[in-house]
């Protein structure tokens, strides 16, 4: 099992597996889903808008890759132009672009 939350289960079925290793997971799945009236319900997250999450181009990113850099730690990131992705795996999708201005937010994610 992988990319877990509170909604989604996310599996994956390998050639490793056989006819018992994925009757198991089927048997978990349907014991899971005749379960799920009595769980609790999960608590409300909050989610920014999709603008307060961009962070600001500062400069082009080939200008940030390409110009002088320096390691700082994530507790003085805020405000700070980045000079590469910044890509959080899984899903490996990149989170910060080169040349964007970091703020608390994207500094806590």
């Amino acid at each position: 099992m992988h990319l877990n939350d509170h909604r989604r289960i996310g599996g994956r079925i390998t050639h490793a597996d056989d006819r018992d290793t994925t009757a198991q997971l089927l048997a978990a799945l349907k014991d899971l889903a005749q379960a799920a009236p009595d769980l609790p319900c999960a608590p409300r997250v909050e989610v920014p808008e999709p603008a307060e999450l961009r962070p600001a181009q500062a400069v082009p990113p080939r200008d940030a890759f390409f110009g002088p850099t320096e390691d700082v730690p994530v507790s003085a990131a805020a405000g700070r132009v980045t000079a590469e992705m910044i890509t959080p795996y899984p899903p490996g999708i990149p989170a910060i672009l080169p040349g964007e201005r970091l703020t608390e937010l994207s500094c806590a994610i």
